[in-house]
């Protein structure tokens, strides 16, 4: 299979995952408290909401069996999304939360029945955020009790019970630090991964004021534009995005929004201020106009793939935006929203974007040749599970995102390796497209400097792109 040339540079990014296990990520415990008190007073706000409903006022929402006599029995409501995920492994109806989400956005649903669902959700997923993120981050001598953990296997809670072992948490009092796992052996596409004892790429942004920088360090880091659309735009050649990128046009307004919405956009966009197309990098929109951006971006990002109208419909109408009446909750704007309407707007935005014959291109390249390699690396799919048109058109795209930041990554490890300015410093956390590293605070020019210098680069491979990232410095990772 010709892979054997990865062998080594594979075996050196598990070093890099190694190496930033070894150096964590540190945590503030008084802001952790803060969020426990304030969650744990969220649940019960949630929990009394629910109560609060006629038809709901002695539901215990966290009751799967009680949940799902409400909505499945009582209601006859039919969660519109795939068997997979309509029903548990035993065969149950699942009140997960993509099968409420589904049915959020049934068009014959009403406001109460709105409503009890809206506050389920809400006390299922504060507790779900309570125990995988919040009192997970207590000291490894103090009980992580509280919420529900995800990530928890059923070996785990298996384990405490025939031993009567406490869930402790898993910072450690000594250092103040969290130890995720890293993984390069994983995904087909080389993209890290992150476990045990806490999967760091999939930590909720809200909480990410949390994680720190030690005392006398800050954290610096830098986030890829753009990253999977500017390959995308490379490889299937959409003269649009591409003149988007080499002009210093913003790609989600002058493409994207353009496209979808047209003069409505563009009038917005004046009436807002930003001025009429097309709009450089930076530009600030409000209003009508920053709504429409929002949308189209949503198209753009559910439709990249070859997704059928269907599937389209269904990522726009689950979509969810911070509520803001409401600090822990989300909306679905769109979940009223039509197919005709969303078709209308993905056939917009295909058009504008020029994607089509790029994807028919990767299809027919794995018919004729039985795999793909992504460009950047040579890193192979088979695809041998059979012919998946997101897949297929997406592997290609992903792979070679990973492999530019993987690529990155190696460069910095050089450059800053390991406790290079002492116990805890060094590359804390890579999260698809962004790196973080934590410093001493007189270095972090010089850092910034560095991971810039291996984020902005160009790949013969990808011709007609320069892939780009701007530094931040900051002590707490949610402004880096």
């Amino acid at each position: 299979r010709d892979q054997d040339k990865l062998c080594n540079h594979d075996h050196r990014l598990q070093s890099i995952c190694s190496d930033m296990h070894t150096v964590g990520m540190y945590v503030d415990q008084k802001k952790r408290k803060d969020y426990e008190v304030s969650m744990l007073k969220a649940i019960d706000k949630h929990k009394k909401s629910v109560n609060a409903i006629e038809v709901s006022k002695n539901l215990n929402p966290g009751s799967p069996n009680q949940v799902r006599d409400l909505l499945f029995e009582k209601w006859s409501l039919n969660a519109p999304c795939d068997d997979k995920v309509k029903f548990t492994k035993t065969g149950d109806l699942s009140t997960g939360d993509e099968v409420l989400k589904a049915l959020m956005t049934l068009r014959g649903l009403t406001d109460v029945q709105r409503g009890v669902i809206t506050g389920i959700r809400r006390y299922k997923k504060t507790q779900k955020l309570l125990g995988t993120y919040v009192t997970k981050l207590r000291y490894c001598t103090e009980e992580a009790w509280g919420g529900w953990d995800d990530e928890d296997s059923w070996m785990d809670k298996s384990l405490r019970d025939r031993y009567g072992l406490k869930k402790l948490g898993i910072v450690s009092p000594h250092t103040g630090r969290m130890y995720p796992g890293y993984n390069s052996h994983v995904t087909t596409s080389g993209r890290f991964s992150s476990s045990k004892p806490i999967n760091a790429q999939n930590f909720p942004s809200g909480l990410r004021s949390m994680v720190i920088a030690a005392p006398g360090n800050v954290l610096v880091g830098a986030d890829a534009d753009q990253l999977e659309l500017r390959i995308a735009a490379s490889r299937w050649d959409s003269q649009r995005y591409l003149e988007a990128f080499q002009s210093g046009l913003d790609p989600h307004s002058s493409v994207t929004a353009h496209a979808v919405f047209g003069n409505r956009f563009e009038k917005a966009a004046i009436e807002c201020g930003a001025g009429p197309y097309p709009w450089k990098t930076g530009t600030k929109f409000s209003g009508t106009a920053k709504k429409l951006r929002n949308l189209s971006k949503t198209i753009q990002y559910a439709s990249q793939y070859w997704a059928s109208v269907s599937t389209v419909h269904r990522v726009i109408t689950q979509t969810e935006v911070p509520d803001p009446d409401c600090d822990e909750g989300t909306i679905m704007p769109y979940a009223k929203m039509s197919v005709r309407e969303i078709r209308l707007m993905h056939e917009k935005w295909c058009e504008g974007a020029q994607f089509e014959q790029g994807w028919e291109n990767e299809l027919q390249l794995w018919r004729n040749n039985g795999y793909l390699i992504e460009p950047v690396l040579g890193r192979r799919r088979d695809f041998l599970d059979g012919e998946n048109m997101n897949e297929i058109v997406n592997f290609p795209i992903q792979g070679a995102g990973a492999s530019l930041m993987n690529e990155a990554i190696i460069e910095l490890s050089d450059r800053i390796p390991l406790h290079k300015w002492g116990i805890g410093t060094g590359i804390i956390n890579q999260c698809h497209d962004s790196l973080v590293v934590e410093c001493p605070e007189s270095e972090a020019e010089w850092v910034k400097k560095q991971i810039e210098e291996v984020m902005n680069v160009t790949h013969d491979s990808l011709p007609g792109v320069t892939f780009t990232a701007e530094g931040d410095i900051a002590n707490s990772w949610d402004k880096v």
